[in-house]
């Protein structure tokens, strides 16, 4: 590990580091944020809203399965 950071390339695997760090946080954040939402939905027996937040919930889930795949 530390002769990747010394090495000329050590300042750039620092930044991608920090960027999948930063990216995977907002990523959980955005999928709390939707299945909190798609829950509400549900309890609140609200059925336009639930089919509304079930497709943001299926989009955020593809994106993070595809995601995880593309790496």
């Amino acid at each position: 590990m530390r002769t990747c950071i010394s090495s000329e390339v050590g300042g750039a695997a620092k930044l991608l580091t920090a960027s999948l760090v930063i990216l995977f946080l907002a990523i959980n954040v955005l999928n709390s944020f939707v299945g909190r939402n798609f829950m509400t939905a549900i309890a609140d027996r609200h059925v336009s809203e639930f089919a509304r937040q079930t497709v943001f919930y299926l989009v955020v889930w593809l994106h993070d399965r595809i995601g995880v795949c593309a790496v």
